[in-house]
């Protein structure tokens, strides 16, 4: 299935970051196309630590993290 660029308004990750592995950079990749700017990638995943989580997907700099809330994370694309 195609997904136009800029179509998407919010990607939902539960428990699934840790399963991306080496296909990680990628994927944040794929979802910074199709999420539009005012759009947002929500984390949680519960196999990593919350400093951890937040480094890994820092460290692509795709993403910046705009707010947390429990154990759910908020971020934007740097676009």
């Amino acid at each position: 299935m195609d997904i136009n660029d800029n179509s998407i308004d919010i990607i939902i990750c539960f428990d699934v970051f840790h399963a991306f592995g080496a296909k990680e950079e990628s994927i944040l990749k794929e979802f910074s196309r199709v999420l539009n700017k005012n759009g947002f990638l929500l984390i949680n995943d519960h196999h990593y630590k919350e400093d951890e989580l937040v480094s890994k997907v820092l460290s692509h700099k795709i993403f910046a993290l705009k707010r947390k809330k429990e154990d759910f994370y908020f971020f934007l694309t740097n676009d």
